[in-house]
């Protein structure tokens, strides 16, 4: 029996359309006034000869019209073309529908852009339930040509990029009443602080009480204040930003708001006011780790919810991983949601992306390890395999193994020199002061004997501990230390059913010594449907 692929897509159509019959019937000429009142529809088409869903169906007698010429073209990486750290590579593809007759030349008028968009694909007979997701993504505004409306499919990522700051200062502060600041601070974005900040510069939002803001929302805690370097001594929390300034404390002292991440001083500051801060801990839990902090930031910053992220794999990075990292955004700072996770990601060696089921996903890389989703063979391989590259390893070190891995941590958020601190702050303190990090080296010798141009691996990371960054220093020099291959693949679809990014595999070729079988990861999939073939990169 044939298959068959099925298209979902959401349209905002305006309020003087309606729904007739299979399709969506115009009222108004197309371009005659756009408004934004309408609602939310969904758009079903068909591959082969069209689907009438059965009365059991979820949703009951509906018509998937058959429009849908090439079903889906897609390309995902992990991370950039033949990396293993860094920034995610999110996809992109387009979906062509049938449009000789002009009948959906109105998808112009619709709102397309950042809709879900979801594929399944089943027995072109039904029932629906016997259909499986194969992606659920969102899309873009059509293109047209005179025979096909093309929809380009994007990666749900692509929602992420926007601000992860969108909280502004009004500045409308009156004397000593308010935390808006003044004129100089209207429009700015507040700060955030994820993690163990240290040393980040303090926003002062009301010159006149002498408050200042680390972050908006609620902080764990705010160990440390300082000016100048010299720190001052606690004064005890206050529950509301009203208390806080009409607290009264000596001065040399600071008092905070830690459900507003405020602090106040008594006595003007001599030089510039830093603190540490254990940022964001909406709902009272201390988000510290990167697993704790994406998801913290995709809830509460990102407008996802729980049930758009794979918690299995997030639960899965924080065991791998649950090192303390550091992440600050002065005010001001325009820093996207998906930068800001990449950043995040790249201190661990980690990756995030939307998987198949537009699900926010986390891993971490790792050398491929267990039992593999799938076994590759001549068999599995389009054309006997004849069609697989092996590609340069263009990694952090350019595909040469490594012999010593030198990396940062405990980062300092603002660096100062001498001029800028107080008499009495001790050697060794001024000396991570006039840094931006501390840095820890592993090597092995070893390697250099057999590789003789063998380089040293730099990483800057945000983790704030020494024994977790020495530990992320060696698990790096066994990642890095080794030869690595890394493959193209050309596989018949059914063989690359259930695998996704991420995804363990091992290849069993007669050839480039792979005859006894290799694990690698899967970290790029290119998908075309309308042939029925799929291309893995793979990393092992």
């Amino acid at each position: 029996m044939a298959g068959a692929y099925l298209v979902e897509i959401e349209a905002h159509v305006p309020a003087s359309w309606i729904v007739g019959g299979d399709r969506i019937g115009l009222l108004a000429a197309p371009g005659t006034a756009l408004a934004t009142e309408g609602r939310v529809e969904t758009l079903r088409f068909s591959s082969g000869v069209g689907l009438m869903t059965r009365p059991d169906d979820e949703p009951p007698n509906t018509y998937y019209e058959p429009r849908v010429a090439v079903p889906f073209n897609f390309e995902r990486l992990v991370f950039q073309d033949g990396v293993t750290a860094g920034a995610a590579d999110a996809g992109y593809g387009e979906i062509e529908l049938s449009n000789p007759d002009g009948v959906y030349d109105y998808l112009a008028e619709c709102g397309l852009d950042g809709r879900r968009v979801c594929l399944l694909y089943g027995e072109e007979t039904g029932p629906l339930s016997g259909f499986e997701v194969v992606f659920v993504g969102t899309m873009t505004q059509p293109e047209f040509s005179w025979h096909r409306a093309i929809l380009p499919v994007r990666d749900r990522a692509e929602g992420l990029r926007r601000a992860i700051q969108q909280n502004v200062y009004a500045g409308d502060n009156e004397g000593p009443v308010g935390v808006e600041g003044d004129d100089s601070l209207k429009d700015k974005t507040r700060p955030l602080a994820f993690g163990r900040c240290r040393n980040v510069p303090a926003t002062c939002v009301n010159g006149s009480t002498l408050t200042y803001q680390v972050h908006d929302g609620q902080v764990a805690a705010i160990p440390a204040v300082y000016d100048k370097a010299m720190p001052l001594t606690p004064a005890g929390d206050y529950p509301t930003a009203e208390a806080l300034a009409a607290a009264t404390f000596a001065a040399g002292q600071f008092a905070t708001c830690l459900a507003r991440g405020l602090f106040r001083l008594l006595g003007k500051p001599a030089g510039a006011v830093t603190a540490d801060v254990d940022g964001d801990a909406t709902g009272g839990v201390w988000a510290a780790s990167v697993a704790a902090i994406i998801r913290r930031i995709a809830l509460t910053r990102a407008g996802l919810a729980e049930a758009e992220l794979d918690l299995a794999a997030f639960d899965a990075l924080e065991v791998a991983c649950p090192a303390v990292v550091s992440c600050f955004l002065d005010g001001g700072d325009k820093s996207d949601i998906d930068q800001v996770f990449d950043d995040l990601c790249a201190n661990i060696g980690a990756w995030w992306c939307f998987d198949r089921l537009g699900r926010l996903t986390v891993g971490r890389f790792e050398a491929p390890a267990g039992e593999p989703a799938a076994t590759l063979t001549t068999t599995e391989l389009l054309d006997g395999g004849q069609g697989l590259e092996i590609l340069p390893a263009r990694d952090l070190a350019d595909g040469v193994p490594v012999a010593s891995v030198s990396l940062e941590y405990q980062r300092n958020w603002y660096a100062q020199q001498a001029d800028d601190l107080a008499g009495g702050v001790d050697d060794t303190r001024r000396a991570w002061l006039a840094e931006e990090n501390r840095t820890i080296k592993v090597e092995d010798a070893a390697i250099r004997e057999v590789h003789l141009l063998a380089p040293e691996l730099a990483v800057a990371t945000c983790l704030d501990e020494a024994d977790a960054a020495r530990a992320e220093a060696v698990r790096l020099l066994a990642l890095h230390g080794v030869p690595r291959q890394r493959l193209r693949l050309p596989v018949k679809r059914p063989y690359a059913r259930g695998l996704d990014l991420g995804s363990v595999i091992a290849v069993r070729l007669p050839r480039f010594g792979l005859s006894e079988g290799r694990l690698f990861t899967v970290i790029g999939m290119t998908e075309e449907y309308e042939t029925g073939h799929v291309t893995l990169e793979v990393w092992g």
